[in-house]
């Protein structure tokens, strides 16, 4: 994913709004990861008291909750969060590259008021016009429903298994975020959060990466990482080996008044990698074709 913007990112790699980036796009494919378990987590939770439960089996729309459900709002919230700062953070960048390109401009740091202003910004007319088309479609219900979460009340109120034989999880977005009153919030549209949250994750990747290729930016792997700056002369970077499955390192470290180096590669034999819970391998986002395939289900 983000082949094209995985250029971009890398000609600033050492940059903090790129790599703040960079962050919650990672961030983002870790909170769906940990959803799609809890997931799983919730069903097998309700399939454990189907089979002596009161309920009547042909029921449809079966209010839940249970203990994992908690962990997957969290990381509901944490992956609308960092799709926002996604969303402001393109305009920030976009200054970056316009002003390296000899075009000195600031843009404002939120794309609801880039969107207000458009044509007083003098950059690149198929750039706005690839924001707007964004924002129109799609960002700015994603902003509605960031207020809500971030300034009015819960915005998950309404999670359901639909019924005794598919046993899908569903949790409700209101159709009508923008009213900003849960006594005024409509559920008939039927908005299944993940499915429109995974929407609204591809369609980001489908911004960063046209806005890049505008920039003459070529494809390029994005990987799963992140940078943390300190001075310090001692530092230890563990990093997994896939193809070993095992750890190592990359260190510096102050040595009679000079700066070392080293790697430190961990015997398979002697570690247990399955008492790391870390993610390894994602499995929800293994490769871009079983993206679609979800976003299809």
């Amino acid at each position: 994913m983000f082949k094209n913007y995985a250029k971009w990112y890398s000609s600033y790699e050492l940059d903090e709004v790129h790599n703040n980036i960079s962050y919650r796009i990672s961030a983002v494919i870790s909170s769906f990861e940990k959803i799609k378990t809890l997931e799983n987590e919730c069903i097998i939770q309700f399939s454990l008291f189907e089979k002596h439960t009161g309920i009547n089996k042909e029921s449809k729309m079966i209010n839940f909750k249970s203990p994992s459900l908690y962990d997957i709002f969290i990381n509901t919230s944490y992956i609308i969060l960092s799709m926002r700062i996604i969303q402001n953070s393109i305009l920030n960048i976009i200054s970056k590259e316009e002003s390296k390109r000899g075009n000195k401009i600031s843009l404002p740091s939120s794309m609801n008021d880039f969107i207000k202003k458009l044509d007083k910004f003098s950059i690149n007319s198929t750039v706005k016009k690839h924001i707007k088309t964004y924002w129109d479609l799609n960002g700015k219900f994603l902003k509605d429903y960031r207020d809500i979460d971030e300034h009015h009340n819960f915005l998950i109120d309404k999670v359901y298994i639909d019924n005794f034989n598919d046993k899908n999880l569903i949790i409700l977005l209101p159709d009508n975020p923008n009213v900003k009153s849960y006594r005024k919030y409509k559920f008939d549209k039927k908005i299944n959060a993940l499915e429109f949250l995974l929407k609204e994750f591809l369609e980001i990747e489908v911004l960063l990466n046209s806005i890049s290729k505008l920039y003459d930016y070529s494809e390029s792997d994005f990987h799963y990482k992140f940078y943390i700056y300190d001075e310090n002369p001692n530092n230890m970077e563990i990093i997994y080996e896939k193809n070993n499955d095992t750890l190592m390192n990359m260190e510096s470290f102050k040595k009679d008044s000079k700066i070392e180096q080293q790697n430190i590669v961990i015997n398979p034999e002697y570690i247990d990698m399955n008492k790391f819970s870390f993610i390894k391998y994602p499995k929800f986002f293994n490769n871009k074709e079983s993206f679609y395939k979800i976003i299809k289900i």
